[in-house]
């Protein structure tokens, strides 16, 4: 954990830019309206004990979860089912989504893990794979919504998230657009 404190990250735009830790963030927003989402992507060198390894990466989500006392739009995802049911012991309220190859094999594992959700791409879901997931009361979060048309494209499928890099964009479809200063500015 202690790690990020000593690295820093090289753009275009500064020399340097100081990296802080999810928790040190996380204690300077208001967290109340948040809705954040673990995107796990569960990579591991050789030699590494893999269970070990999942169960390591799930206790140190449960932590920042439990130290953050965050609300109930907390959401985990990964294509691996075994770190899924790790996480579900430890807690079986989390929200968890799988990250599936495609709608079919996702909608299976979703229902027979009795999951949240499926976080796919939006290239990769139909309007009517929404509705049947709707029907059996499970999310769609969809992301590769690059453009303002991939997200007009998301929302005419009546997912429930989505992962934009057009947020403002987003913002402004539905009304809750306010330009403003940011209210936040990390120095470290």
């Amino acid at each position: 954990m202690g790690r990020i404190k000593n690295c820093w990250l090289a753009s275009p735009y500064s020399n340097s830019v100081n990296l802080i830790t999810l928790n040190e963030l996380l204690s300077k927003i208001d967290k109340h309206n948040l809705t954040l989402t673990f995107d796990c992507k569960l990579c591991v060198g050789k030699n590494v004990n893999y269970e070990q390894f999942l169960d390591t990466y799930a206790n140190a989500i449960q932590k920042v979860i439990n130290d953050n006392q965050l609300n109930t739009n907390t959401f985990i995802e990964s294509s691996d089912t075994s770190f899924l049911l790790i996480l579900k012991i430890k807690d079986a309220n989390y929200k968890l989504f799988i990250y599936p190859d495609n709608f079919e094999n996702g909608f299976a594992i979703v229902n027979k893990m009795d999951l949240f959700g499926i976080t796919i791409s939006k290239r990769k879901i139909t309007a009517e794979n929404v509705k049947t997931a709707h029907e059996m009361n499970r999310k769609i979060t969809v992301w590769n919504t690059l453009t303002e048309n991939d997200n007009l494209d998301a929302v005419s499928k009546n997912v429930d998230y989505i992962q934009s890099d057009k947020i403002i964009h987003l913002l402004k479809m539905f009304g809750h657009y306010k330009k403003q200063k940011p209210k936040y500015w990390f120095k470290c």
